[in-house]
């Protein structure tokens, strides 16, 4: 089990934005749709993304947060790695949720999803190296 100092992890910037990408014709859209509904876990995390890939004014946090769940109570460890940095960036309409995002990190990391195995790490080491700053600056000051 992975575990993190929270509260030096908390107070971490983090981005969940995905990369830019070209837009999907309208029977892509559709047929991604069709395969969500239907419990299509790999579809369900595809149309996730697309959500939250179109242009910012147009984008549906909450939909793809939906979605995202639905993909991984079906086990899609990507889809709860996502989610995770989603709820640990925050967004205008999505509050942040630091315990709940590092928690469904930890989940995907120990299903297999190296991305958020590799996140973690890097959240570790940050926090590891800003405590040593703070200690630093707390020794310089006595």
């Amino acid at each position: 089990m992975l575990l993190l100092p929270l509260p030096a992890v908390a107070r971490l910037p983090i981005q969940a934005e995905p990369p830019a990408a070209a837009a999907p014709d309208r029977g892509a859209i559709a047929a991604l749709l069709r395969g969500a509904r239907a419990g299509e876990a790999a579809a369900q995390f595809a149309l996730a993304e697309l959500l939250l890939r179109d242009p910012p004014g147009a984008r549906d946090i909450p939909e793809a947060l939906r979605w995202l769940e639905a993909a991984g109570a079906q086990g899609l460890a990507a889809a709860d790695r996502l989610r995770g940095l989603l709820l640990l960036g925050g967004a205008p309409d999505l509050p942040r949720d630091t315990a709940r995002g590092l928690a469904l990190l930890r989940q995907a990391a120990e299903a297999g999803d190296l991305p958020a195995a590799a996140r973690l790490g890097r959240m570790a080491a940050l926090a590891e190296d800003i405590a040593l700053l703070r200690q630093e600056v707390d020794r310089c000051r006595t």
